[in-house]
């Protein structure tokens, strides 16, 4: 069974199935609000996001499960 590499959990390797991972940032930018407010709404439990090496990321299928 071939290693996964974080990078690859992290930037969506194609073979994971796990799509890509997105920043705080990148989340802000996509939902149009500041980047506070998408710290705000993981702190309470109101947008999906886990830790990963000590950041917030989003995965994105999860991020537009959570719009719809």
């Amino acid at each position: 069974m071939p290693q996964t590499d974080i990078g690859d959990l992290v930037n969506g390797d194609q073979n994971s199935g796990l799509g890509k991972f997105f920043t705080t940032e990148e989340i802000a930018d996509y939902l149009a609000v500041k980047e506070r407010t998408v710290y705000r709404r993981i702190e309470n439990d109101r947008l999906p996001a886990h830790k990963i090496g000590g950041q917030y990321r989003g995965r994105d299928s999860a991020i537009e499960e959570w719009l719809n």
